[in-house]
């Protein structure tokens, strides 16, 4: 879907979408995709004691700010199961389309979330901040082994927008799906 979209028409919604939220055109945009982080019970898949969001982390935002914001119009796109943060120099990007976010974004940051992977497969330039939080993949619904799986063999070289041959030849579903049966027998049989 992403792939066919013309490069006219790529610039025309990045003008509507600049316009629409009222954005700097000399700037680049870096959109924050934040997500809600679960902490476990014990490491417990099933079970959580509280959940934290990441853009109310006001350190990593003031940080990215102090970073980025000369050069780039700063957006926020929260997860719907966040509650709304309203910075001075952020700009809301969560009523945003992915379509329109990917195809406004120059840069994305964030740790897990599967916008981000698909915005790396596109070929766009992210920035994984995971370790500047202390998150751990469970935080994000993640199996530790899978998401060690998608980061070495994903996130961690460059992409040139060809997801099918690209998934097949480094057996990412395949090997997801392998692992969550594993997880499911294991849980069943712990019942």
């Amino acid at each position: 879907m992403f792939m066919n979209v013309n490069q006219i028409s790529r610039n025309k919604l990045k003008d509507n979408f600049t316009k629409k939220l009222n954005l700097d055109k000399r700037k680049k945009n870096l959109f924050l995709i934040s997500e809600p982080l679960f902490f476990r019970e014990n490491n417990d898949p099933y079970k959580y004691i509280y959940s934290k969001n990441i853009s109310e982390n006001t350190d990593l935002l003031n940080s990215i700010e102090q970073n980025f914001k000369d050069e780039y119009n700063l957006i926020l796109r929260q997860h719907p199961l966040e509650n709304r943060v309203k910075k001075d120099l952020w700009h809301c990007g969560t009523n945003v389309t992915e379509k329109e976010a990917l195809f406004s974004g120059d840069f994305f940051m964030g740790v897990g979330s599967t916008f981000l992977i698909l915005a790396h497969m596109v070929g766009l330039k992210i920035k994984l901040i995971g370790n500047l939080i202390n998150w751990k993949p469970l935080q994000s619904n993640y199996d530790e082994e899978i998401w060690q799986h998608i980061e070495i063999n994903l996130l961690n070289i460059e992409i040139f927008n060809c997801f099918s041959p690209f998934l097949s030849d480094k057996k990412i579903i395949d090997y997801v799906l392998l692992i969550s049966k594993k997880r499911t027998k294991t849980f069943l049989k712990n019942l």
